[in-house]
């Protein structure tokens, strides 16, 4: 004698989503809920100039570093003899070949930036809310209170309602006697 229920996992995913247990002691979510969004800030690289090696000591033998051979300067403009004409016009191509290295790296990290974009979006599952919804937030058992050790506290909090929808996935939350609670943003939330 066998027994056959052709629609059991069906019936019991559509009873866990609206089981309210169920939804308040759910893992948390770890997909993405929204593409990832890079950002290009190069003017610090433009605006900056940055000493990483800091002040060098002195000694009482003249320093002449394995690069001042390669790249003219000064030094080597009055070692060498060359003019001032001559030294400009070499000043000036390096100059150029500096900007042109500068938009080549600008390049890679924007070339970059999209691949890792490509990478990250590649498991988002979209999800988005509108005004009015009602939502759950992840408890932050973390920053509001210290640890009780109880495993069998719900993992999230709510329901809210989401009262304003930004921009990149972040929402003003109020709670169902109007109580504001803040923005957060959509990863924190069901």
């Amino acid at each position: 004698m066998g027994y056959y229920w052709p629609t059991m996992v069906k019936n019991c995913k559509d009873y866990a989503k609206r089981c309210q247990a169920c939804q308040f002691h759910a893992n948390l979510i770890h997909q993405p809920p929204e593409a990832l969004h890079p950002t290009v800030a190069s003017w610090p690289f433009d605006a900056w100039g940055l000493d990483v090696v800091g002040p060098l000591t002195k000694s009482s033998v003249e320093a002449v570093l394995p690069l001042e051979q390669q790249i003219p300067s000064l030094r080597i403009v009055i070692q060498e003899g060359l003019t001032k004409e001559e030294n400009a016009q070499i000043r000036l191509e390096e100059l150029k070949a500096l900007d042109g290295k500068r938009l080549e790296a600008q390049q890679r990290l924007e070339y970059y930036q999209a691949r890792l974009s490509r990478m990250f979006n590649k498991n988002m599952r979209l999800h988005s809310f509108q005004v009015g919804d009602l939502v759950l937030a992840v408890r932050r058992l973390i920053i509001t209170a210290p640890r009780t050790g109880n495993k069998f506290l719900t993992k999230w909090d709510g329901p809210y309602i989401v009262k304003e929808a930004y921009t990149n996935g972040a929402y003003k939350l109020v709670t169902e006697d109007g109580l504001r609670i803040g923005s957060i943003t959509e990863k924190f939330l069901k």
